[in-house]
């Protein structure tokens, strides 16, 4: 988590760094290197704020989930005589339907 609260500021700064590298070998003068640099830091400190706000986002709604699960796993072992008369209401259903196919087939 500590790693997610500074990826903004650690992609800003290794992009920053790669385009300067980049426009350094290419020959472009320092002023626009820096000008360019600049840019990219803000540029990219706003996608890795958005990276940053999604992961936690994914991360909270699994979280939810997970306790919603839990909870309901709770409720079922609760219902489990429910169980056994659903396993009946299924046998009387297939049997139904096995009857309902023979007529058919006559």
């Amino acid at each position: 988590m500590e790693y997610l609260k500074r990826f903004p500021y650690m992609l800003a700064i290794f992009m920053s760094l790669l385009v300067g590298i980049i426009s350094y070998i290419s020959n472009i003068e320092k002023n626009e290197i820096y000008t360019r640099m600049i840019a990219c830091i803000i540029v990219f400190y706003f996608i890795g704020l958005f990276i940053r706000y999604f992961v936690c986002s994914l991360q909270k709604d699994i979280q939810i989930k997970v306790q919603d699960e839990k909870t309901n796993n709770k409720s079922n072992i609760r219902k489990s005589g429910d169980i056994n008369t659903s396993k009946e209401n299924d046998e009387n259903e297939w049997t139904n339907l096995h009857e309902t196919v023979e007529k058919v087939g006559e």
